[in-house]
């Protein structure tokens, strides 16, 4: 008896396709407050502004995305940058 010859499979290999629909619009929906908070902070201090006012305000703006982009129920976003603003020392007592 002859050994069977090997099948060959008409399956395509499965094409790498980028993410679904719903992962893009959750990275999306994390991505643009962090990202233009981390571009606003990196900016140079306008003058007129001090460093702290300027990183509040890169803070504020990204709250203010992240509620408008939603990855987070409200209360969530308002507490994490109330929580950020305390680490980071930007709200609290008066600086020397």
């Amino acid at each position: 008896m002859a050994a069977a010859a090997p099948v060959l499979s008409t399956e395509q290999p499965a094409e790498k396709t980028s993410l679904p629909p719903s992962a893009r619009k959750t990275v999306f929906r994390r991505g643009v407050p962090i990202a233009l908070g981390v571009l606003i902070r990196i900016a140079p201090t306008p003058a007129g502004l001090s460093a702290n006012a300027w990183h509040y305000f890169a803070l504020f703006a990204a709250v203010i995305a992240a509620l408008i982009a939603e990855p987070l129920p409200g209360a969530a976003v308002g507490l994490i940058g109330v929580a950020i603003a305390t680490i980071s020392m930007l709200v609290g007592m008066e600086r020397e």
